[in-house]
């Protein structure tokens, strides 16, 4: 049943796009032009690609940075490590 969830999300989300691809706009002098005019302005691979790379650095150094201050909580709280908390 999760997966049918998940396929009616995945056939909404499509229908979405495909509106927002027809998308029309006025121009100048009152035309009506698209508002995305070549598939780059409505997707940038490039640019979203760059982002996920980017997240994934942060979870990394975050996971990185978590592990540390546990570790060094735990010396502390055993006296081996600067001042007791």
């Amino acid at each position: 049943m999760l997966r049918r969830v998940d396929r009616e999300y995945e056939i909404s989300l499509q229908a979405w796009m495909n509106r927002e691809v027809k998308a029309q706009r006025e121009g100048p002098r009152g035309k009506v032009e698209l508002v995305y005019k070549d598939f780059n302005k409505f997707f940038d691979y490039k640019k979203r690609v760059d982002e996920v790379k980017h997240t994934e650095n942060l979870r990394a150094k975050d996971s990185r940075l978590r592990h540390v201050a546990r570790r060094l909580d735990k010396r502390r709280k055993e006296g081996r490590y600067g001042r007791k908390l």
